[in-house]
């Protein structure tokens, strides 16, 4: 008779080689997945691609009305939330794991690595992405259809969001981290989004940056963590 299952657990995780190790082929793996991907991940990527494309043709109508409609209120708010995509977003899993060294807890410690990888991995593609697809950002141009050919001029830099995509690996990892917490995830993912609409209020991206940019971060940490269940799923047994 076959054994009822829990669902996989987070398991405890160590700062070592082996973790380095499975970081780097996790990262590489992630990166080369559409070579691997469905018939269901293909319809998921045309959905986002056509969401995308769609924006495109809206964004200069978008940057219109933001920089047209702000207040104290809302810069206030802006520039409070703006760092969750910089310093704060980047810097709360490595000090998570600090924290978790200086009490000797390895759960904490564990939160801190997970979170780190998943950070790093979304980050490396976010960035390479910005290297691959050189988009003017809107600040310096007044036309969202401004391209430069890959590797070259470096302020072309806008597409996608680092900053959305920072923001949403961070509320995705959380999420993941405390499922059982049902109001992690809407007030995780709430700061996220208006971290990304900041950037768009800020005139430091188009609409369709931060799409992009949130996607790569939730997905890319999505399946970070999938991978880490399913490496450490227990065996099925049978009696």
């Amino acid at each position: 008779m076959k054994d009822s299952l829990p669902p996989a657990r987070h398991q405890l995780e160590r700062l070592n080689k082996d973790f380095i190790v499975t970081g780097i082929k996790d990262g590489a793996a992630i990166a080369a997945s559409p070579l691997r991907w469905q018939k269901k991940d293909w319809i998921k990527f045309s959905a986002l691609a056509g969401s995308a494309g769609g924006l495109m043709l809206l964004d200069k109508e978008i940057k219109s009305v933001l920089q047209h409609n702000q207040n104290n209120f809302t810069t206030s708010m802006a520039r409070g939330v703006e760092p969750v995509g910089n310093i704060y977003g980047l810097f709360v899993f490595p000090a998570i794991y600090v924290t978790g060294l200086a009490i000797k807890n390895p759960h904490v410690e564990s939160i801190g690595l997970r979170g780190s990888k998943a950070m790093a991995i979304s980050s490396i593609i976010c960035f390479a992405g910005k290297n691959l697809i050189r988009r003017q950002r809107p600040d310096a141009s007044t036309t969202p259809f401004n391209y430069a050919p890959p590797f070259s001029k470096v302020k072309y830099n806008s597409f996608p969001s680092a900053h959305s995509s920072i923001a949403f690996t961070l509320a995705t990892a959380l999420a993941m981290e405390f499922p059982d917490k049902k109001w992690v995830a809407p007030v995780a993912y709430s700061i996220a989004s208006l971290t990304a609409l900041s950037r768009v209020y800020d005139n430091r991206h188009w609409a369709s940056d931060i799409i992009v940019g949130a996607a790569l971060g939730h997905f890319v940490t999505k399946a970070v963590y999938n991978r880490g269940q399913k490496k450490h799923r227990p065996a099925k047994t049978f009696m």
